[in-house]
């Protein structure tokens, strides 16, 4: 297997437990792995009419920073407009909307600490 694809397929495991999360507190999800130019968002979700773009990111050692860390100014911006992007096409551009991070600290996904940080960061 690729390192690639490892990479990819763990990324998906630890989306597959955001959203999982995400689901057991009664949000929907409305796309999953959103494409653009500017990038890529992980999960678009709602609950109620408020959409929430979530971004997953995880570190399996804290020897380069945190997960939390890794969402530097310059990956906000590239999600805000993908998330802009998203609107847009979607005639949402009224819609009320906000900005999530899960961050995963640990080696594997079932030994990491999960923490949903909601309000993240803003457009």
């Amino acid at each position: 297997m690729s390192e690639k694809t490892s990479r990819q397929n763990t990324g998906r495991a630890y989306e597959d437990l955001a959203l999982t999360h995400l689901l057991k507190n009664q949000f929907k999800l409305i796309e999953r792995n959103f494409f653009c130019s500017y990038g890529e968002i992980d999960l678009i979700v709602k609950k109620k009419k408020i959409y929430v773009f979530v971004e997953v990111r995880f570190k399996r050692n804290s020897n380069s920073g945190t997960a939390q860390e890794s969402i530097t100014r310059s990956k906000q911006k590239k999600i805000i407009n993908t998330a802009h992007i998203y609107l847009q096409q979607h005639k949402l551009d009224r819609a009320e909307y906000r900005f999530d991070v899960f961050a995963f600290n640990g080696y594997t996904p079932s030994k990491s600490h999960m923490e949903w940080i909601t309000n993240a960061f803003a457009s």
